[in-house]
């Protein structure tokens, strides 16, 4: 359909790896809860639950600083088979509404609904609502797990709705379906699109990244999405380039005309290992960064492609970060 009448749905997990660690476990229930690799300082919480985010602990956080703020911080461990066998479920739970799914990760896949709203054509995303409601519903109930769903007319919209629609810290029935106050559900109307787009900061859209949002503070002061919406196109050329002013001017004014593709193309391929890796002599560094070379070669071939760049990533560590222990990688530039 065309994209002003399509309908799309935002459907993100919320704090997917701490909700599988407290799914089937009472006990778990109303605790602060942590998803790391160890129990040591130097490990890295990958995903908290909403009581410890109350606490302020946050994804990414090392356990060291972590505790201090909760010292009754529940960490569990990986569960690479529990949480596959939820994430199975979790689309399993979408496929059945819509046939129509992007994946994005295996906690996280954009919808095109629009079929499953033609009984009200004049009013398209309230019928959405009514879709998000049952699939967030079914969700529960199928995995065990709360989803939250953003509702808008294409996927940029969708997702920012889902960051309006996310549970509240301290709030206990946001991590069930039935949250009366929270619903975990967000419509973004045509009508308030602007307005909502307004005062989000511009690190919101895809494709402002670290650097980007750098340039455009340190270059024009801009650090909202309305300010870069007020930048002339030509003004933003002269920074990025003609593709990426486009492509950041039509995102500050809510345009996405990203095709919609089941399975995009593949851009990369690599091979990354960032945690737990010591070296005591130059040697074992150069060994292990040619088997990882192979390694990735190995996976180019078997696809039957062929690379036309190398990119080299690196994480040094920061000055004074001190013995980041067996594990993690310890604080890193």
């Amino acid at each position: 359909p065309a994209a002003a009448r399509r309908v799309i749905l935002h459907v993100d997990m919320d704090c997917f790896f701490a909700s599988v660690a407290m799914s089937d476990r009472e006990a778990l229930r109303g605790l602060p809860v942590a998803v790391a690799w160890g129990t040591g300082g130097s490990s890295e919480i990958s995903s908290a639950n909403y009581e410890a985010r109350a606490a302020g602990i946050t994804a990414g956080m090392w356990l060291r600083d972590a505790m201090p703020l909760c010292e009754d911080l529940v960490v569990m461990p990986y569960e690479f088979s529990r949480i596959m066998e939820t994430a199975e479920k979790f689309y399993r739970a979408v496929l059945e509404a819509t046939p129509f799914v992007q994946g994005v990760s295996c906690d996280e896949v954009f919808a095109d609904i629009t079929h499953l709203c033609t009984s009200s054509p004049l009013d398209a995303l309230s019928a959405a609502a009514e879709v998000a409601k049952s699939l967030r519903q079914a969700i529960w109930r199928q995995s065990g797990c709360s989803a939250s769903l953003g509702v808008a007319r294409n996927r940029l919209l969708a997702r920012l709705a889902t960051k309006a629609a996310k549970p509240r810290p301290g709030c206990k029935s946001c991590l069930r379906a039935g949250c009366a106050d929270h619903p975990g559900i967000f419509v973004l109307q045509d009508s308030a699109v602007q307005q909502h787009l307004d005062d989000l900061p511009v690190r919101d859209l895809p494709g402002v990244g670290p650097e980007a949002e750098k340039q455009l503070q340190q270059r024009f002061g801009v650090s909202s999405i309305w300010q870069l919406r007020s930048l002339p196109l030509a003004t933003l050329r002269e920074a990025f380039g003609a593709k990426q002013a486009q492509s950041f001017h039509s995102l500050a004014h809510g345009i996405d005309e990203r095709p919609w593709e089941l399975r995009p193309a593949r851009k990369s391929i690599g091979a990354q290992i960032s945690w737990g890796v010591r070296f005591d002599f130059p040697e074992q560094a150069h060994k292990f960064c040619s088997e990882l070379t192979e390694e990735a070669l190995r996976r180019l071939a078997r696809l039957g492609q062929r690379g036309t760049s190398l990119t080299l990533k690196l994480w040094r560590a920061k000055p004074g970060s001190g013995d980041a222990g067996g594990v993690g990688r310890g604080y890193c530039d």
